[in-house]
């Protein structure tokens, strides 16, 4: 039996690397938990799949061009946070977002 616990849940594309390290350390960094799977579809999909599963109902995807924040209300293909994954500062900010989200605290906005 898979027990999830109560955490953010990242998919990340399969052929990435380390694409999902800043993010990571963000949703550390606020507090709140995380738990990673890989998949090979598109940001959106992903995160969208990655909203379903979470008991706290926020995903992310990423791919090899971007990450996106999806929320389980959300309609298939909207997104709350879109970001490309090649600024560091930026993939962190979302995991604070993400953590943010969770704990009912206001979003980070940096253009």
């Amino acid at each position: 039996m898979d027990i999830i616990k109560p955490s953010i849940v990242i998919f990340k594309w399969k052929q990435s690397l380390n694409s999902y390290s800043e993010i990571a350390l963000g949703i550390e960094e606020e507090g709140a938990l995380y738990t990673i799977y890989e998949s090979d579809e598109n940001a959106y999909e992903m995160a969208y799949k990655a909203a379903l599963k979470s008991k706290l109902g926020i995903g992310i995807g990423i791919d090899d061009k971007v990450a996106c924040i999806v929320l389980r209300n959300m309609k298939k293909g909207q997104a709350l946070f879109v970001d490309n994954i090649e600024d560091r500062i930026k993939m962190r900010i979302l995991g604070y977002n993400a953590a943010r989200y969770v704990k009912g605290e206001p979003f980070i906005i940096k253009d």
